[in-house]
């Protein structure tokens, strides 16, 4: 038995990687179109931010950006995700459901500065803000705190923007590790800074 994804007849007995994934799909045309809109709309948003950080920084003395890291869902995550929703794994799906397939994680170096970012890219005429959800005024249970904004870029695909502060980039960094087993515990002082 055979089962079809993004175009291609796959096994459906064998599970694919990601190394997998990658070979079948980079082999497919359309596939490596679709993906080039990805990565452009990343290339934008990250040129993007970069002016904003520049005028800033000009502005005010200072940038808000304390760094910036892009990625590209891979493939084998796209058709889990996929999967997982009971979608059907074509390529207008794929780009009609899946919102997260270009990212990029911006840490500021003050929670208001992610605000000030955030207002700055929604005052863009050619920037289309398509969810927010504000986990640094209302924070999950477990204690995440960030601001994530789909956004599509004019001409480009959606984009998925987290933004937070290095404080609260260091101390999710380190209850990752916490609860992994990694780290013993987190210093309270480091924890009641940035809850």
């Amino acid at each position: 038995m055979s089962e079809n994804l993004f175009g291609l007849t796959v096994a459906a007995d064998k599970g694919l990687d990601d190394l997998q994934c990658q070979r079948l799909l980079s082999e497919n045309r359309r596939y490596q179109e679709v993906m080039l809109q990805y990565r452009c709309a990343l290339k934008a948003l990250e040129s993007r931010l970069e002016i904003l950080n520049e005028e800033f920084s000009l502005q005010h003395d200072r940038n808000p950006i304390e760094s910036m890291k892009s990625r590209l869902k891979s493939p084998s995550s796209i058709m889990n995700k996929m999967q997982k929703r009971g979608l059907s794994l074509d390529f207008p799906t794929m780009q009609a459901n899946i919102m997260d397939i270009a990212g990029v994680r911006v840490i500021c170096s003050f929670e208001e500065d992610v605000f000030f970012l955030a207002k700055c890219l929604k005052e863009q005429s050619d920037i289309e803000i398509i969810t927010e959800k504000d986990y640094i005024s209302h924070p999950k249970p477990n204690g995440y705190r960030s601001l994530h904004l789909t956004i599509r870029l004019a001409g480009c695909r959606y984009s998925l923007l987290k933004k937070r502060s290095v404080c609260r980039w260091r101390y999710n960094s380190v209850q990752s590790l916490w609860t992994s087993g990694q780290a013993l515990s987190i210093p309270s002082a480091i924890r009641k800074t940035c809850r």
